[in-house]
């Protein structure tokens, strides 16, 4: 089994289908709906990779959860995927590893998730 990755999305569609093409490639998936399931996720280890939305209703945004897994330091590497990347910080966390914007190619989305990974084993 490959990594550990915690997709956190609540459009259900899109969560599916992103879900999908991990265990395809033979990723470990966690799903949350929201901020508040990804904070719970992440208290119970090991989550290896976060791939994250930023708008999300009814929960803290992507950008707060972000804030929030910095003042945790729960620093775990973080692709943020959304349509909304316009409404992100200037300067994001050193774990932010990649932005990809709706819609993305699979084979785009596979490449960012390991080069994600392999940074964070760099580090």
């Amino acid at each position: 089994m490959g990594a550990t990755v915690l997709v956190v999305e609540d459009d259900e569609q899109v969560r599916a289908l992103v879900v999908t093409i991990l265990k395809k490639h033979d990723f470990v998936v966690i799903e949350a709906t929201n901020a508040w399931q990804a904070l719970a996720a992440l208290q119970r280890p090991p989550v290896d990779l976060v791939i994250l939305d930023l708008r999300m209703p009814y929960s803290i945004s992507g950008s707060d959860l972000i804030g929030t897994m910095k003042d945790l330091d729960q620093e775990i590497p973080v692709i943020i995927f959304s349509g909304w990347t316009e409404d992100l910080d200037d300067e994001l966390p050193s774990f932010v590893k990649a932005v990809l914007p709706k819609p993305v190619r699979v084979e785009q989305f596979i490449e960012t998730v390991n080069a994600a990974l392999s940074k964070a084993e760099a580090n």
